[in-house]
C-alpha cells in the first residue's frame, strides 16, 4: 500500500500571478503565513522538537500587534493564515478574536491543534471562522497517548473530534478536518484502534507521519509489520470515504541539487511567538533564518529589508542544512523558470 501526501506542487499553481511576479524579478509576499501565538503549552510530549525553548522562552504575541500585521499581510498578498506552533494556539487569551479578526480581514484560517481545550461554546466559532483544523494525536488509545503526549485526555480529544463532525453535519459546513498521527513504537499497537474509533465519525483525513527524532534510517516506519499495520488502518476508514495520507520528506533525496535556489518562502513564511519573522518555517526558531521582528519594524520593512535578500542569495536546498517537505515546490518552480530545452517547451502537445 502506498500512502500519499498533499501535493504542494500543485498549491504553487493556484498562484500563477506570484509565479509569473518572481519571473518578472519581483518578490511576492508569501501565499501562507504560519503564525505562532503563544509558546504555552498543555501538553508534555515525547517527541516535541520545541520542548527545551519551550520551557525557557515564555513569549506570546500581543493582540493589537498581531492583528495590525494580519491586516498589513493581506495587503501584501497573503491569502491563508495557519495558527500553529510553538505553544498550543488555542491557549493564547484572545484566540477567538484573533481568528475572527483574520477571517473579516477576508483571509483564510487554518488551525493545527492538540484539540484538547475546545470547549462546546467554541464550536460555532471553530466550524464558522476556519476553512480547516488538523489535530495532532500521538496514541490511538489512553495509554498510548499518555506515554507519547504527556496528559491524560485522550477521551477528550476523541469526544472533542466527534463533536465538531457533528457541528459540521448539523450547520452544513464545508470545514476540512484531520488528524495527524505521529507513528512511534510506543503508540503502533493503538493505530487500529483509533481507526475503529474515526468509523463513526464523519471528518476528511488521516494523516500518519513518520517519526524524524528516531535514528533506525526508517527501519521501523518500513517494516512489514508496521506497513501491515497501515493496510490494515485504510482497510477499516476507507468504509467511511476517510483518506489515508502520510507526511514526510519523500521522493526527492536524488534531486536536492536540481533547484538552483529555494522558491518555497516566496510562499510561505512564519512568524513565532515572540515576533521573530523566518525565512524558513522549517527552522522558524533558528537565529539565521529570522530576518526581522513585527514588535520594531512592519512586515514590509522586513520583506524589503537587507537581511532577507542577502539570505535569499544564500540559500538554496543543496546548503541550507535542510531536507524539506516543500522540496515538491521548489522543483515545480525550477521546472518552470529553468525548463529542460531537450523538451523543446515552445512545442506543447
Amino acid at each position: 500500500m502506498k500512502l500519499h501526501n498533499f501535493d504542494f506542487s500543485k498549491k504553487v499553481f493556484f498562484h500563477p500571478k506570484n509565479i509569473v511576479a518572481y519571473m518578472e524579478e519581483k518578490r511576492p509576499f508569501p501565499i501562507t503565513m504560519e503564525v505562532d501565538l503563544t509558546n504555552c503549552c498543555n501538553h508534555n510530549c515525547s517527541f516535541c522538537c520545541h520542548a527545551e525553548y519551550l520551557k525557557t522562552v515564555h513569549a506570546t504575541l500581543p493582540t493589537d500587534l498581531i492583528k495590525e500585521r494580519l491586516a498589513e499581510a493581506g495587503e501584501l498578498g497573503t491569502k491563508g493564515i495557519c495558527f500553529t506552533g510553538g505553544g498550543e494556539p488555542m491557549l493564547h487569551k484572545d484566540f477567538f478574536e484573533i481568528l475572527e479578526h483574520s477571517k473579516n480581514l477576508g483571509l483564510s484560517n487554518g488551525l493545527i491543534t492538540n484539540g484538547s481545550v475546545i470547549q462546546d461554546r467554541h464550536l460555532d466559532q471553530i466550524v464558522n471562522l476556519l476553512q480547516w483544523i488538523r489535530i495532532s494525536m500521538g496514541g490511538g488509545d489512553a495509554e498510548s497517548y499518555q506515554i507519547v503526549q504527556g496528559v491524560p485526555v485522550f477521551e477528550k480529544v476523541i469526544g472533542n473530534i466527534r463533536k465538531i463532525s457533528q457541528r459540521i453535519k448539523e450547520s452544513h459546513s464545508s470545514l476540512d478536518v484531520g488528524i495527524r498521527f505521529l507513528v512511534m513504537r510506543e503508540n503502533i499497537e493503538g493505530l487500529k484502534n483509533l481507526a475503529e474509533i474515526l468509523r463513526d465519525i464523519s471528518i476528511d483525513y488521516l494523516q500518519l507521519a513518520p517519526d524524524h527524532s528516531a535514528n533506525d534510517q526508517g527501519k521501523f516506519w518500513n517494516a512489514k509489520y508496521t506497513q501491515r499495520i497501515f493496510k490494515e488502518v485504510g482497510n477499516i476508514i476507507e468504509k467511511n470515504n476517510i483518506k489515508l495520507l502520510r507526511a514526510g520528506y519523500i521522493g526527492f533525496e536524488d534531486r536536492i541539487s536540481y533547484p538552483q535556489a529555494c522558491y518555497a518562502h516566496f510562499f510561505h513564511i512564519a512568524i513565532t511567538a515572540n515576533g521573530s519573522v523566518s525565512f524558513c518555517k522549517c527552522h522558524r526558531n533558528e537565529k539565521m533564518m529570522q530576518i526581522g521582528n513585527i514588535h520594531d519594524q512592519t512586515l514590509s520593512e522586513i520583506w524589503d529589508g537587507e537581511i532577507t535578500k542577502d539570505l535569499e542569495k544564500w540559500v538554496k536546498p543543496s546548503n541550507c542544512g535542510a531536507f524539506c517537505k516543500h522540496m515538491a515546490s521548489n522543483i515545480a518552480l525550477e521546472e518552470i523558470l529553468h525548463p529542460d530545452e531537450s523538451l523543446m517547451p515552445n512545442f506543447v502537445g
